[in-house]
Protein backbone atom coordinates (compact mmCIF):
# COMPACT_ATOMS: atom_id res chain seq x y z
CA UNK A 1 0.00 0.00 0.00
CA UNK A 2 3.16 2.22 0.81
CA UNK A 3 2.69 3.21 -3.47
CA UNK A 4 -0.74 5.16 -2.44
CA UNK A 5 1.13 7.69 -0.27
CA UNK A 6 2.92 8.83 -3.54
CA UNK A 7 -0.49 9.40 -5.45
CA UNK A 8 -0.74 13.51 -4.42
CA UNK A 9 3.46 13.71 -5.64
CA UNK A 10 3.30 11.86 -8.36
CA UNK A 11 0.01 11.83 -9.86
CA UNK A 12 -2.02 15.20 -8.64
CA UNK A 13 0.95 17.10 -8.37
CA UNK A 14 2.71 16.47 -12.02
CA UNK A 15 -0.53 16.84 -13.60
CA UNK A 16 -1.30 20.55 -11.94
CA UNK A 17 2.43 21.77 -12.97
CA UNK A 18 1.51 20.56 -16.57
CA UNK A 19 -2.18 22.40 -16.84
CA UNK A 20 -0.67 25.58 -15.51
CA UNK A 21 1.74 25.81 -18.08
CA UNK A 22 2.02 28.42 -19.77
CA UNK A 23 3.88 29.23 -23.75
CA UNK A 24 6.60 30.63 -22.17
CA UNK A 25 6.79 28.06 -19.59
CA UNK A 26 6.73 25.28 -22.60
CA UNK A 27 9.39 27.20 -24.59
CA UNK A 28 11.77 27.47 -21.30
CA UNK A 29 10.87 23.67 -20.96
CA UNK A 30 12.09 22.46 -24.71
CA UNK A 31 15.40 24.47 -24.22
CA UNK A 32 15.98 23.16 -20.68
CA UNK A 33 14.91 19.70 -22.07
CA UNK A 34 17.62 20.12 -25.14
CA UNK A 35 20.84 20.05 -23.53
CA UNK A 36 19.56 18.36 -20.67
CA UNK A 37 20.47 15.21 -22.47
CA UNK A 38 23.85 16.05 -23.20
CA UNK A 39 24.81 16.98 -19.40
CA UNK A 40 23.82 13.98 -18.06
CA UNK A 41 26.46 12.40 -19.96
CA UNK A 42 28.75 14.31 -18.95
CA UNK A 43 27.53 13.70 -15.15
CA UNK A 44 27.69 10.09 -16.12
CA UNK A 45 31.07 10.44 -17.57
CA UNK A 46 32.75 12.05 -14.68
CA UNK A 47 30.86 9.85 -12.41
CA UNK A 48 32.60 6.96 -14.23
CA UNK A 49 36.08 7.80 -13.89
CA UNK A 50 35.66 9.01 -10.34
CA UNK A 51 34.40 5.14 -9.37
CA UNK A 52 36.15 3.26 -12.04
CA UNK A 53 37.96 1.03 -10.20
CA UNK A 54 34.94 -0.24 -8.14
CA UNK A 55 32.31 -0.08 -10.77
CA UNK A 56 31.36 -3.63 -12.10
CA UNK A 57 30.76 -4.25 -15.76
CA UNK A 58 27.90 -6.31 -17.21
CA UNK A 59 24.85 -5.57 -19.64
CA UNK A 60 24.22 -2.37 -17.94
CA UNK A 61 26.36 0.43 -16.38
CA UNK A 62 25.20 1.21 -12.71
CA UNK A 63 25.89 5.35 -12.03
CA UNK A 64 25.60 7.36 -8.86
CA UNK A 65 25.60 4.48 -6.98
CA UNK A 66 22.15 3.44 -8.04
CA UNK A 67 20.68 0.56 -9.69
CA UNK A 68 18.43 2.04 -11.86
CA UNK A 69 20.46 5.03 -13.20
CA UNK A 70 20.54 3.53 -16.82
CA UNK A 71 17.21 4.03 -16.55
CA UNK A 72 17.13 7.57 -15.70
CA UNK A 73 19.60 8.67 -17.94
CA UNK A 74 17.73 7.23 -20.51
CA UNK A 75 14.82 9.27 -19.87
CA UNK A 76 16.86 12.34 -20.12
CA UNK A 77 18.14 11.30 -23.48
CA UNK A 78 14.91 10.38 -25.12
CA UNK A 79 13.59 13.65 -23.97
CA UNK A 80 16.98 15.63 -25.10
CA UNK A 81 16.27 13.57 -28.39
CA UNK A 82 12.29 14.53 -29.01
CA UNK A 83 13.36 18.49 -27.46
CA UNK A 84 15.73 18.99 -29.83
CA UNK A 85 14.13 17.46 -32.95
CA UNK A 86 11.19 19.87 -31.93
CA UNK A 87 13.76 23.05 -31.88
CA UNK A 88 14.84 21.60 -34.75
CA UNK A 89 12.02 21.95 -36.79
CA UNK A 90 10.20 24.65 -35.15
CA UNK A 91 12.75 27.66 -35.62
CA UNK A 92 14.39 28.93 -38.29
CA UNK A 93 18.10 28.52 -37.44
CA UNK A 94 21.69 28.89 -39.41
CA UNK A 95 23.48 26.00 -40.47
CA UNK A 96 25.94 25.73 -37.93
CA UNK A 97 22.88 25.34 -35.37
CA UNK A 98 21.17 22.97 -37.29
CA UNK A 99 24.33 20.84 -37.42
CA UNK A 100 24.70 21.18 -33.72
CA UNK A 101 21.08 19.75 -32.99
CA UNK A 102 22.03 16.95 -35.18
CA UNK A 103 24.89 16.71 -32.77
CA UNK A 104 23.02 16.49 -29.80
CA UNK A 105 20.35 14.18 -31.24
CA UNK A 106 23.14 11.68 -32.69
CA UNK A 107 24.75 11.51 -29.39
CA UNK A 108 21.40 10.89 -27.78
CA UNK A 109 20.64 7.82 -30.16
CA UNK A 110 23.92 6.26 -29.57
CA UNK A 111 24.17 7.07 -25.94
CA UNK A 112 20.49 5.43 -25.72
CA UNK A 113 21.41 1.95 -27.14
CA UNK A 114 24.69 2.01 -25.15
CA UNK A 115 23.01 2.68 -21.76
CA UNK A 116 20.56 -0.51 -22.95
CA UNK A 117 17.08 0.99 -21.30
CA UNK A 118 14.99 -0.89 -24.30
CA UNK A 119 11.34 -0.04 -23.16
CA UNK A 120 12.39 3.88 -23.18
CA UNK A 121 14.25 3.28 -26.52
CA UNK A 122 11.13 1.87 -28.21
CA UNK A 123 9.17 4.77 -26.68
CA UNK A 124 11.38 7.29 -28.07
CA UNK A 125 11.50 6.15 -31.09
CA UNK A 126 7.90 5.88 -31.16
CA UNK A 127 7.18 9.41 -29.89
CA UNK A 128 10.03 10.32 -32.85
CA UNK A 129 7.59 8.99 -35.47
CA UNK A 130 3.92 10.34 -33.72
CA UNK A 131 5.91 13.92 -33.75
CA UNK A 132 7.31 13.94 -37.01
CA UNK A 133 4.03 13.20 -38.47
CA UNK A 134 2.27 15.92 -36.41
CA UNK A 135 4.60 18.52 -37.82
CA UNK A 136 3.35 20.59 -40.25
CA UNK A 137 5.45 22.98 -42.99
CA UNK A 138 8.17 20.91 -43.34
CA UNK A 139 8.95 19.33 -46.33
CA UNK A 140 8.76 15.70 -46.85
CA UNK A 141 12.17 15.26 -48.14
CA UNK A 142 13.29 17.03 -45.19
CA UNK A 143 11.75 15.24 -42.71
CA UNK A 144 12.95 11.79 -44.73
CA UNK A 145 16.03 13.43 -44.55
CA UNK A 146 15.99 13.35 -41.01
CA UNK A 147 14.51 10.00 -40.12
CA UNK A 148 17.61 8.17 -42.78
CA UNK A 149 20.00 9.95 -40.46
CA UNK A 150 18.85 8.65 -37.14
CA UNK A 151 18.49 5.68 -38.94
CA UNK A 152 21.90 5.30 -39.66
CA UNK A 153 22.92 6.54 -36.50
CA UNK A 154 20.45 3.92 -34.71
CA UNK A 155 22.29 0.75 -37.25
CA UNK A 156 25.74 1.95 -36.43
CA UNK A 157 25.15 1.95 -32.33
CA UNK A 158 23.90 -1.27 -32.76
CA UNK A 159 26.50 -2.88 -34.94
CA UNK A 160 29.33 -1.27 -32.50
CA UNK A 161 27.62 -2.53 -29.32
CA UNK A 162 29.75 -4.57 -27.32
CA UNK A 163 28.60 -8.10 -26.76
CA UNK A 164 26.97 -7.90 -23.15
CA UNK A 165 24.83 -4.89 -24.43
CA UNK A 166 24.13 -7.15 -27.34
CA UNK A 167 23.14 -10.00 -25.69
CA UNK A 168 20.62 -8.29 -23.61
CA UNK A 169 18.91 -6.91 -26.83
CA UNK A 170 19.02 -10.37 -27.72
CA UNK A 171 16.69 -11.51 -25.05
CA UNK A 172 13.84 -9.00 -26.53
CA UNK A 173 12.87 -11.99 -28.66
CA UNK A 174 12.49 -14.83 -25.70
CA UNK A 175 9.58 -17.25 -25.97
CA UNK A 176 6.16 -15.31 -24.15
CA UNK A 177 5.77 -19.55 -23.22
CA UNK A 178 9.58 -20.10 -22.06
CA UNK A 179 8.56 -20.00 -18.44
CA UNK A 180 5.95 -22.08 -17.83
CA UNK A 181 2.34 -23.66 -19.27
CA UNK A 182 0.04 -22.72 -16.87
CA UNK A 183 -3.44 -21.75 -18.53
CA UNK A 184 -5.89 -18.77 -17.36
CA UNK A 185 -8.24 -21.79 -17.41
CA UNK A 186 -6.47 -23.16 -14.41
CA UNK A 187 -5.46 -19.99 -12.38
CA UNK A 188 -7.96 -19.72 -9.31
CA UNK A 189 -10.98 -16.92 -9.07
CA UNK A 190 -10.66 -15.06 -5.94
CA UNK A 191 -13.07 -15.01 -3.15
CA UNK A 192 -13.68 -15.07 0.32
CA UNK A 193 -10.71 -17.20 1.21
CA UNK A 194 -8.34 -15.61 -0.78
CA UNK A 195 -5.20 -15.03 1.06
CA UNK A 196 -4.29 -11.34 1.66
CA UNK A 197 -1.50 -11.57 4.42
CA UNK A 198 1.18 -12.75 1.82
CA UNK A 199 1.95 -13.15 -1.73
CA UNK A 200 0.26 -15.93 -3.08
CA UNK A 201 1.33 -16.34 -7.10
CA UNK A 202 -1.66 -16.31 -8.90
CA UNK A 203 -0.53 -18.82 -11.74
CA UNK A 204 1.65 -20.63 -9.43
CA UNK A 205 4.82 -21.20 -8.34
CA UNK A 206 6.32 -23.39 -11.39
CA UNK A 207 5.84 -19.66 -13.06
CA UNK A 208 7.99 -17.61 -10.56
CA UNK A 209 11.06 -19.85 -12.10
CA UNK A 210 12.48 -16.38 -13.23
CA UNK A 211 12.33 -14.49 -10.66
CA UNK A 212 14.18 -16.85 -8.88
CA UNK A 213 16.78 -17.52 -11.61
CA UNK A 214 16.61 -13.54 -12.13
CA UNK A 215 18.77 -13.33 -15.59
CA UNK A 216 16.67 -12.50 -17.93
CA UNK A 217 13.77 -9.18 -17.12
CA UNK A 218 11.93 -10.14 -20.33
CA UNK A 219 10.52 -13.47 -19.28
CA UNK A 220 9.59 -11.52 -16.00
CA UNK A 221 7.94 -9.49 -17.86
CA UNK A 222 6.12 -12.02 -19.47
CA UNK A 223 4.48 -13.58 -16.43
CA UNK A 224 3.54 -10.42 -15.10
CA UNK A 225 1.04 -9.30 -17.89
CA UNK A 226 0.11 -13.39 -17.77
CA UNK A 227 -0.32 -12.62 -14.45
CA UNK A 228 -2.60 -9.63 -14.73
CA UNK A 229 -4.91 -10.83 -16.62
CA UNK A 230 -5.47 -13.71 -14.72
CA UNK A 231 -5.74 -11.78 -12.05
CA UNK A 232 -8.75 -9.56 -14.07
CA UNK A 233 -10.32 -12.49 -15.16
CA UNK A 234 -10.53 -13.84 -11.75
CA UNK A 235 -12.08 -10.20 -10.42
CA UNK A 236 -12.72 -8.69 -13.19
CA UNK A 237 -15.62 -6.59 -12.00
CA UNK A 238 -14.15 -4.60 -8.76
CA UNK A 239 -10.29 -6.10 -9.57
CA UNK A 240 -8.09 -7.16 -6.19
CA UNK A 241 -7.76 -3.50 -4.72
CA UNK A 242 -5.18 -0.59 -5.68
CA UNK A 243 -2.01 -1.55 -5.42
CA UNK A 244 -2.42 -5.15 -4.34
CA UNK A 245 -1.65 -6.90 -7.22
CA UNK A 246 1.85 -7.95 -5.56
CA UNK A 247 -0.08 -10.35 -3.51
CA UNK A 248 -1.00 -12.47 -5.96
CA UNK A 249 2.08 -12.15 -8.12
CA UNK A 250 5.54 -13.45 -8.42
CA UNK A 251 6.55 -10.16 -7.58
CA UNK A 252 5.58 -9.71 -4.14
CA UNK A 253 4.01 -7.56 -1.92
CA UNK A 254 4.39 -3.93 -3.40
CA UNK A 255 4.86 -5.81 -6.66
CA UNK A 256 2.85 -4.23 -10.19
CA UNK A 257 2.90 -5.31 -13.56
CA UNK A 258 5.00 -3.08 -14.82
CA UNK A 259 1.98 -2.22 -17.36
CA UNK A 260 -0.10 0.43 -16.53
CA UNK A 261 -3.09 -0.31 -18.35
CA UNK A 262 -2.75 -4.45 -17.22
CA UNK A 263 -2.62 -2.76 -13.84
CA UNK A 264 -5.44 -0.86 -13.87
CA UNK A 265 -8.01 -3.53 -15.16
CA UNK A 266 -5.91 -6.12 -13.06
CA UNK A 267 -6.43 -3.75 -9.30
CA UNK A 268 -9.35 -2.01 -10.27
CA UNK A 269 -11.78 -4.14 -12.52
CA UNK A 270 -13.08 -3.01 -16.13
CA UNK A 271 -14.89 0.36 -14.47
CA UNK A 272 -11.01 1.53 -13.20
CA UNK A 273 -9.54 0.27 -16.41
CA UNK A 274 -11.74 1.35 -18.90
CA UNK A 275 -11.45 5.02 -16.58
CA UNK A 276 -7.64 5.06 -16.78
CA UNK A 277 -7.81 3.89 -20.57
CA UNK A 278 -10.41 6.85 -21.19
CA UNK A 279 -7.86 9.87 -19.77
CA UNK A 280 -5.21 8.67 -22.07
CA UNK A 281 -7.69 8.20 -24.86
CA UNK A 282 -9.12 11.88 -24.47
CA UNK A 283 -5.54 12.76 -23.77
CA UNK A 284 -4.78 11.69 -27.71
CA UNK A 285 -8.34 12.90 -28.92
CA UNK A 286 -7.54 16.36 -27.35
CA UNK A 287 -4.28 16.19 -29.25
CA UNK A 288 -5.54 15.34 -32.77
CA UNK A 289 -7.87 18.34 -32.00
CA UNK A 290 -4.94 20.49 -31.41
CA UNK A 291 -3.96 19.20 -34.84
CA UNK A 292 -6.49 20.60 -36.64
CA UNK A 293 -6.44 23.80 -35.27
CA UNK A 294 -2.74 23.87 -35.71
CA UNK A 295 -1.69 24.10 -32.32
CA UNK A 296 2.23 24.91 -32.67
CA UNK A 297 2.85 22.68 -28.98
CA UNK A 298 1.19 19.76 -30.73
CA UNK A 299 4.66 18.00 -32.15
CA UNK A 300 6.25 18.53 -28.35
CA UNK A 301 3.28 17.15 -26.72
CA UNK A 302 2.19 14.23 -29.15
CA UNK A 303 5.93 12.99 -29.14
CA UNK A 304 6.52 13.07 -25.32
CA UNK A 305 3.26 12.11 -24.36
CA UNK A 306 3.51 8.77 -26.72
CA UNK A 307 6.95 8.26 -25.49
CA UNK A 308 5.62 8.51 -21.79
CA UNK A 309 2.35 6.11 -22.58
CA UNK A 310 4.39 3.50 -24.23
CA UNK A 311 7.16 3.00 -21.70
CA UNK A 312 4.55 2.78 -19.08
CA UNK A 313 3.45 -0.80 -20.37
CA UNK A 314 7.62 -1.49 -19.86
CA UNK A 315 7.92 0.07 -16.42
CA UNK A 316 5.07 1.95 -15.53
CA UNK A 317 2.78 1.84 -12.43
CA UNK A 318 -0.67 4.24 -12.32
CA UNK A 319 0.02 5.40 -9.11
CA UNK A 320 3.90 6.87 -9.72
CA UNK A 321 3.70 7.73 -13.17
CA UNK A 322 4.50 11.30 -13.07
CA UNK A 323 5.43 11.93 -16.61
CA UNK A 324 2.69 10.91 -18.41
CA UNK A 325 0.34 13.07 -15.85
CA UNK A 326 2.31 15.99 -16.10
CA UNK A 327 2.00 15.75 -20.31
CA UNK A 328 -1.59 14.81 -19.86
CA UNK A 329 -1.85 18.50 -17.98
CA UNK A 330 0.13 20.00 -20.72
CA UNK A 331 -2.58 18.66 -22.80
CA UNK A 332 -4.81 20.16 -20.84
CA UNK A 333 -3.49 23.19 -20.96
CA UNK A 334 -3.45 23.54 -24.75
CA UNK A 335 -7.21 23.96 -24.63
CA UNK A 336 -6.56 27.53 -23.11
CA UNK A 337 -3.24 28.83 -24.30
CA UNK A 338 -3.00 28.92 -27.89
CA UNK A 339 -2.48 32.55 -28.92
CA UNK A 340 1.47 32.46 -28.52
CA UNK A 341 3.80 32.29 -31.52
CA UNK A 342 6.53 29.21 -31.42
CA UNK A 343 10.01 29.23 -30.98
CA UNK A 344 10.32 31.23 -34.61
CA UNK A 345 12.85 34.10 -34.37
CA UNK A 346 15.04 33.57 -30.99
CA UNK A 347 18.44 32.09 -32.62
CA UNK A 348 20.54 33.18 -29.39
CA UNK A 349 17.91 30.69 -27.67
Amino acid sequence: MKHLQFVPSLVVLPYIIGRIMTPGDARLLVRVLVWAGPLILLLAIFDYYQSRETMTAGPRWIFFGTDHSPLLISFMLSASLIASTFMLFMQHRTAWRQAALLVVQGISVVSLVFVAARGVLLGAMLGMVFMMFATRGVPVVRRVGFLMYLSAVLIFAFFVLPNPQSELYAKLMTDPNIAYQTSFAEAPNFGADTAVSGATPILGEAACSPFKEGQNSISMRWVLYKEAVAVFLGAPWGGVGAALFGRHSCAGVGGYPHSTILQSFAELGAAGGLLFVGLMAWTMASLLRAGRTKHWMLPLVLGMAVQYLATDQFYGNYLMAAGTYFWVGMTASMQSNSEESPLHGNENA
